[in-house]
Parts: structure tokens; C-alpha cells; sequence
């Protein structure tokens, strides 16, 4: 039992330790300026946006479109049913003429998993080889890995958004946000144990 105990200790230490290291790596920033490697106007790009975080993620890929940076919007994992009508509402100051040219929906996804795999379909239906993501900025890690396993060619450049639920500042002192954190960082590990046994970590 005692050595049980140490086991189980070390294994929770270790754990502790990543978790910091996790949370400490969180990019918090969200400007043009986070794009360092890609032009400033592209035609070339997709941009794909997970849903969720009540429409800022949609909002933001959407501001991305208008502001020439990328061709085309895919808005994953939204829910079956959903139209572009529906999305202008949750995002009344953004162009509405942009969804109808240039949003794509797509309503497979209800994973993180699920939803690289409708990106890796919609990326190629479309020959994308640079794809912006846009999503949460604790969650952009764990899908940013998901991403890299299925496109290990295809450049990913992160547009983080940042969570009011988890703030950059002050977190320590929200139970549900060290609940949110635990949560994704051990989704994160398995994400990661994925691209370690496809020789990808």
C-alpha cells in the first residue's frame, strides 16, 4: 500500500507540474499580429472556427473573413438544423452579406476529435494547405493537436479567443475555472498521447 501511495503521489505531482505548464502556455492574445507567417491578404487560407463560446469564436473567424484573411469560413460542429440566418442573428455587427458568399456549416462534428475530422474533409474538398482555427484559447491547444494528426502537412496558425469563464487574470480564485482547466488539460494529454503514437509529438 505504501508504495501504492507513492505511485499514485508521483503520478499526481507530475500531473500538478503539466497542469501549470499548460495554463502557463495558454496564448491569451488575439490580434493580427499573432499571424506572423502568413500574408496579410491571402486568398489561399481556409479559416475554421469550433463552435461554442457563445458566438464569439464565429464572430471572430468572421472578422478574419472580412478583413481579407482567408477565402472561406467553416463554422464545425454546429448544431443539425442550423442556418446562416441563424448565425447573422448571434452576430448582428458583422457583414451578413459574408455568410452567404463565403460561411460554410458543417454539422457533423460534437467532438473536438469529430470536429478536426470535418475540418481535415472540408480542407481538402477545398485544397487548403494554410488553415487558420479559431477557438477558445484553453481549448486551442488540445485542438490545435487534434488538427496536427489528421493535417500533419497543412500549416495551422492558432487565433485564440479569449474566455470569460477563464480569465487571463484572476482564475486562480474560480472553482469553475479550475474545473474547465483540469477538464482540458487531461482531454489534452490523450489528445497528445494520439499524436505521440502516430509519431507526430
Amino acid at each position: 500500500m505504501r508504495v501504492l501511495s507513492r505511485i499514485v503521489g508521483f503520478v499526481a505531482l507530475f500531473w500538478l507540474i503539466g497542469f501549470f505548464r499548460f495554463v502557463g502556455t495558454i496564448d491569451r492574445q488575439e490580434s493580427l499580429e499573432t499571424l506572423p507567417d502568413m500574408p496579410a491578404k491571402s486568398a489561399q487560407i481556409g479559416i475554421v472556427a469550433v463552435t461554442g463560446g457563445g458566438g464569439a469564436r464565429i464572430e471572430a473567424a468572421v472578422f478574419l473573413l472580412a478583413e481579407g484573411i482567408g477565402e472561406r469560413v467553416l463554422i464545425s460542429g454546429v448544431a443539425p438544423g442550423t442556418r446562416l440566418a441563424d448565425l447573422k442573428l448571434i452576430t448582428p455587427d458583422m457583414d451578413p452579406t459574408l455568410y452567404d458568399c463565403c460561411v460554410d456549416l458543417g454539422a457533423k462534428a460534437r467532438t473536438t476529435l469529430e470536429n478536426a475530422m470535418e475540418t481535415h474533409e472540408w480542407a481538402a474538398s477545398k485544397n487548403y494547405s494554410t488553415l487558420i482555427l479559431v477557438t477558445t484559447d484553453y481549448h486551442m491547444p488540445r485542438a490545435m493537436a487534434e488538427l496536427r494528426r489528421l493535417l500533419p502537412e497543412t500549416q495551422l496558425l492558432p487565433w485564440p479567443v479569449p474566455s470569460k469563464a477563464v480569465p487571463a487574470e484572476g482564475w486562480v480564485r474560480s472553482p469553475e475555472a479550475w474545473r474547465i482547466l483540469a477538464v482540458e488539460y487531461s482531454k489534452f494529454l490523450v489528445a497528445r498521447a494520439r499524436l505521440a503514437v502516430d509519431g507526430l509529438a
